[in-house]
């Protein structure tokens, strides 16, 4: 059997919707967050997605927040269900390999990671500022945020303002075939994501699912999707959003190694488990 699984309702969804009643099979929308937040701002999108909506043989949201949403404007049934990551691809095999010697990081280098575009609502100037009182503490860490966007400057600025240049990377654009070697690079992998001020934060940021299948400790805010796929103190850790304490309490915490390396292997084994592409497929299917 065919069907057309089409990723965000706008601008995708009206294309899925006529190319499924073209060729006489379903459709499938599978949402992820800003989408649906312009929609439900815009009285003509939100009238669009709803169109889709009620067309879709098959809607799912990768956050409660998402799935109210969709019923909102209209959809008649949402699955919540949480994305994977392919852990062949995603693997902790890179760990000391050429991009950590390249940065002149040695094995006892506590490498943090990060990656996402650089806006508001990932929270990197709260990370940024969280870091400070771990690189008082733990000369051995250093943090790299990977990504691009218009927070660039800001967050560099602020980075100056705390001494942290020498504690503290911008890796710039990461590729996406250098994205499991810049994940696996790091022990830890931060996602500080907050609410902004229009009411627009993350779904379920798949690369929360790709840091896991790299087998790193996780420290991650408790927003949207992401208690999905994070059970606290088991195979990551959740801090309230925009609570810089609580987020470098939790990083202090995984500067030890053996809590570090019980929360690793977890989140290697929920993708290898869990929270990959076959069972995604399979829910869907």
């Amino acid at each position: 059997s065919q069907a057309v699984h089409a990723q965000w309702v706008l601008p995708n969804g009206p294309v899925a919707a006529w190319v499924a009643r073209l060729r006489k099979i379903p459709f499938v929308i599978s949402l992820h967050g800003s989408d649906i937040f312009i929609a439900r701002r815009n009285r003509l999108f939100g009238a669009v997605a709803g169109w889709v909506f009620r067309r879709a043989a098959v809607v799912t949201a990768c956050s409660p927040d998402l799935r109210n949403a969709a019923l909102a404007l209209g959809a008649r049934e949402v699955h919540l269900l949480a994305w994977g990551a392919d852990p062949q691809i995603f693997n902790p095999m890179h760990r000391s390999g050429r991009f950590r010697q390249e940065n002149g990081w040695t094995d006892e280098t506590v490498v943090v990671t990060t990656l996402g575009r650089l806006v508001n609502k990932k929270g990197f100037d709260r990370l940024i500022s969280a870091w400070a009182g771990i690189a008082a503490r733990h000369p051995e860490a250093h943090l790299v945020i990977g990504g691009s966007g218009p927070q660039r400057e800001e967050l560099e600025d602020l980075v100056q303002q705390l001494d942290l240049q020498k504690r503290i990377s911008f890796y710039g654009q990461v590729p996406w075939n250098k994205v499991p070697e810049f994940l696996a690079s790091g022990e830890v992998f931060a996602l500080p994501s907050i609410k902004d001020v229009k009411g627009n934060m993350d779904g379920l940021p798949t690369v929360l699912l790709e840091a896991m299948g790299c087998g790193q400790a996780v420290v991650a805010s408790r927003l949207a999707g992401i208690p999905l796929v994070i059970e606290n103190g088991i195979n990551g850790l959740l801090v309230p959003p925009d609570d810089i304490p609580a987020l470098e309490a939790a990083l202090e915490s995984v500067m030890d190694p053996a809590r570090r390396q019980e929360l690793s292997q977890a989140a290697r084994r929920s993708v290898e488990q869990t929270y990959n592409w076959e069972n995604v497929v399979r829910v869907i299917g």
